[in-house]
């Protein structure tokens, strides 16, 4: 991490310009609006065993990253008029677990699930070295179900939580595989960048991408300065 992408710092967690953004200034947004939720522990993981809990919602850790989340997402929609997707790959083999934020303009989330069965589809039919993903949505995150695989330690997976206002009840994606299959690190970002009609810009080092150290800090300024009234560690 370069301490000069921070946005926020939270007890368990902290937000940050996401490096080579996905995507780009639009409308109302003078910033990408790209961001990261990362746990301050150094974790693979979110663990529902943290501090003796049964919920990976409840867990400290959980409890600091949904509020940015949540935080982001109220900005979003009432200062940008912005949809907003969140993903997020839950394995034993992640180096750092973090949640990835993306803005996304509301007249274009209806392509979400054909953009998401597309990439499927390619992961699955094409690049058959690949775990073979299968999402299954929830539009509820109450759903007994949906926290029972969440709060599995075994169980590694790859979600989608897609906010289309602050107001309604985000849609979980979320598809398993184990833990000897490979899996595509960009697929979330893959997703999106088709969403967002940005296919130049699905890998965060290519050119398009690229941001001077100066422009990154303005990234954040214009973040920070947005993000105040929603920030919930101020």
């Amino acid at each position: 991490l370069e301490d000069h992408l921070i946005i926020s710092i939270s007890e368990h967690a902290y937000l940050t310009v996401a490096k080579g953004p996905l995507s780009i200034p639009k409308g109302k947004m003078d910033f990408s609006g790209h961001c990261l939720i990362i746990p301050i522990e150094h974790i693979p993981k979110l663990n529902p065993k943290e501090h003796n809990h049964r919920d990976i919602l409840e867990t400290p850790t959980g409890k600091d990253v949904l509020n940015f989340e949540r935080s982001i997402a109220e900005m979003n929609d009432k200062k940008y008029d912005m949809a907003t997707i969140v993903f997020e790959i839950n394995s034993e083999h992640s180096i750092h677990f973090h949640k990835q934020i993306v803005p996304v303009p509301k007249y274009l989330m209806n392509n979400f699930e054909s953009a998401l069965d597309r990439q499927v589809h390619f992961n699955n039919d094409r690049y058959t070295n690949n775990a073979r993903l299968n999402f299954v949505e929830f539009s509820d995150a109450n759903n007994e179900e949906y926290l029972k695989l969440i709060n599995n330690c075994e169980n590694n997976y790859i979600q989608f939580t897609v906010y289309e206002s602050s107001g309604s009840t985000p849609k979980k994606y979320i598809t398993t595989f184990e833990s000897r299959e490979r899996i595509d690190l960009q697929f979330g970002r893959r997703v999106v960048a088709y969403i967002l009609r940005l296919p130049k810009r699905t890998k965060w080092d290519s050119k398009p991408c690229q941001q001077t150290i100066e422009q990154e800090k303005r990234d954040v300024e214009k973040f920070q300065k947005g993000f105040k009234e929603y920030d919930f560690t101020n």
